[in-house]
């Protein structure tokens, strides 16, 4: 795991069937064995037609805000909304743009009375490199997303009254890379754009072999709202940019542009120790390849609350399998697992869930994806380096501070940790022409598979330079 700390203005912190089955498992205090026992019933109300996912979303109080350090901790993230998987660019046209990246990936979603907070999880490409040319300087960049990265949009405005909405207000995008490289702005629905707006967040990033972690703290005041923005719902897209190979995703259907407000997943807030549903599943943990989807039912009440679940989750096409609109009464202060897995092994899947309250006023829940159970499509096309070329070397030159510094990445040599057996690494600017050397400088003793080198205090001149490291 590497880590650097940067002084920035946005205060980032890097730490660099054949059968149908249903189980159902009670977590929490237990009332009585009957008041959790599934009751069938029919789904209340009228399944939507669209796409757009819906989701209730917990406020929390600010005692429970999770830590913005990059290493997310399940149970500091259990009090808010959990979403699995993204939708991809592939198959827009045949799917409506619902077409699940076969990639496994996170996102987490809550806020206090002072800020809005969002967590990723995303697993790493089989090399543990993500592609991260962009570094985090002071300026926004759109370059971030010629990386791998992320990029939230809130549109706090979506869900309130007409005599509060205005021409002017805003909808915030934002985009990070692994490093802290980034692109922030904020728009209005009628196209109008500010490049120079700034989240003033604090970001926690992290990789190990397995997942890259991130962790976002956005303030209020920079959001341009106050905690009265609740009392309504939120636009928002959540989305993963990956890069081998390329793929552009988003919790919210593909297809629109991310700026069309409308197409945006729909956050409905409600006060602290609210019902809500925690989408925790999309792969059966014992490895199986099968169709499989988990759900958690949350009950932070004093009282027992009912759920009405519909769980549609068959081939395309093919006659229902699944939950259809069943009662779950799960007990005060207490949590029930919601799974429902089929035997298939192939082919491609369809998948409703829609979770509302007993009568039907509330939806907790709505989602419709389409994926494969056995991807045919490759998870992960690595990038071809240059013959010669066993690692990633970045560099930079600023000529304000008479500085140039130069970053060398081992990961591409596969050495299993063992870092220290890199004997040294130098680097070297020469001028073209006379071969003179001009300055040099070696890295430090590499701990971790990323070491940096600054050069200071030397005379560039003008003409043509070679670095070589």
């Amino acid at each position: 795991m590497k880590m650097t700390i940067h002084r920035v203005p946005i205060s980032v912190l890097l730490k660099k069937g054949l059968a149908l089955l249903l189980t159902l498992a009670l977590l929490g205090p237990m009332l009585s064995m009957s008041p959790w026992l599934g009751v069938a019933a029919e789904p209340v109300g009228t399944i939507p037609e669209s796409h757009i996912p819906e989701f209730i979303v917990p406020v929390i109080g600010r005692d429970a805000a999770p830590v913005i350090d990059g290493a997310i901790d399940e149970q500091e993230w259990s009090g808010a909304g959990r979403m699995v998987s993204v939708n991809s660019s592939r198959r827009i046209a045949e799917t409506g743009g619902i077409f699940l990246d076969p990639r496994d990936l996170t996102f987490w979603i809550t806020a206090d009375d002072k800020n809005v907070y969002v967590a990723m999880k995303s697993e790493m490409p089989p090399d543990g490199r993500l592609i991260t040319n962009l570094k985090p300087y002071d300026v926004s960049d759109t370059q971030v997303f010629q990386d791998d990265n992320v990029e939230i949009w809130f549109d706090p405005w979506r869900g309130a009254p007409e005599d509060l909405r205005t021409r002017d207000l805003r909808a915030f995008q934002m985009a990070i890379n692994e490093d802290g490289g980034f692109f922030t702005a904020s728009h209005t629905s009628w196209g109008g754009a500010d490049g120079m707006w700034r989240p003033g967040w604090t970001v926690g990033s992290s990789t190990d072999s397995d997942w890259w972690y991130l962790e976002l703290a956005i303030p209020f005041e920079n959001l341009g709202i106050t905690a009265d923005n609740f009392d309504w719902s939120w636009g928002f897209h959540a989305g993963r940019g990956f890069k081998q190979p390329f793929q552009y995703t988003n919790i919210a259907p593909r297809g629109p542009a991310f700026a069309d407000f409308t197409s945006m997943a729909v956050l409905n807030w409600e006060e602290e120790n609210t019902p809500f549903v925690r989408h925790l599943n999309m792969r059966n943990p014992n490895g199986n390849v099968s169709p499989y989807v988990e759900l958690e039912l949350v009950n932070p009440t004093s009282s027992p609350y009912t759920f009405n679940v519909y769980i549609n989750s068959n081939y395309l096409g093919d006659a229902f399998r699944g939950i259809n609109g069943t009662e779950y009464v799960v007990p005060a202060g207490g949590k029930q697992s919601v799974i429902v897995q089929d035997g298939w092994s192939e082919g491609t899947y369809g998948t409703t869930i829609y979770i509302t309250s007993a009568d039907g006023s509330k939806v907790h829940f709505f989602r419709r994806m389409i994926w494969e159970i056995a991807p045919t499509d490759p998870r992960w096309e690595l990038e071809n380096k240059p013959a010669g070329q066993a690692f990633d070397f970045q560099f930079g030159y600023f000529p304000s501070y008479n500085t140039f510094k130069a970053e060398i990445d081992l990961r591409r040599l596969r050495l299993d940790e063992a870092y220290d057996e890199v004997t040294g690494a130098w680097v070297k600017i020469t001028d073209k022409n006379t071969q003179e050397v001009i300055a040099d400088g070696q890295f430090p003793a590499f701990t971790n598979p990323v070491a940096g080198v600054s050069v200071v205090e030397f005379d560039l001149g003008d003409g043509v330079k070679n670095i070589a490291a």
